[in-house]
């Protein structure tokens, strides 16, 4: 799980003890498969869910996520009653796309953009631009690329 801190943009495993979290985002591992989970603390709790197999999302692991997320701020409201909204994600057409479309889901989820799965790359593509990301990442010792302004998001690259 990743928490992202709505005032700095700055991303952690753990959120900041004094910080109430706004944001969580967690890609989840099924048996063979990767699907995403977002959620936003508005005036009460918005969920999102993406799953280019189309599944839907379990109360297992929507409950999981809550006793996480209240670990580590209690004040985080309950999530019993919340609406889950299904994100954009083009249908999975072969059996190794679903991590690059959930790592996808994550980005465009961050970045607010929720434009139809129609203006996705294609998957192939996609692999291309988050292989690229990681050797960044492996490279600078970040995801920023060496040239980036000060203050961006490395999930906004």
């Amino acid at each position: 799980m990743l928490f992202i801190d709505s005032q700095t943009k700055e991303t952690s495993s753990l959120p900041p003890a004094t910080v109430p979290i706004t944001t969580v985002v967690a890609p989840v591992h099924r048996p063979d498969h990767w699907v995403f989970y977002g959620v936003r603390r508005r005036e009460g709790v918005e969920m999102f869910f993406a799953d280019s197999k189309g599944g839907r999302p379990r109360v297992n692991e929507i409950r999981r996520l809550e006793i996480l997320t209240k670990r580590s701020d209690p004040s985080f409201p309950e999530m019993t009653s919340v609406v889950i909204k299904r994100l954009p994600c083009p249908s999975q057409q072969d059996d190794i796309s679903c991590g690059v479309f959930a790592t996808e889901a994550l980005r465009r989820f961050v970045n607010k953009d929720l434009s139809s799965a129609d203006s996705w790359p294609d998957p192939v593509e996609l692999r291309r631009q988050h292989a690229e990301m990681v050797n960044l990442h492996k490279s600078s010792k970040g995801c920023m690329p060496p040239d980036a302004p000060p203050g961006v998001n490395p999930l906004h690259v």
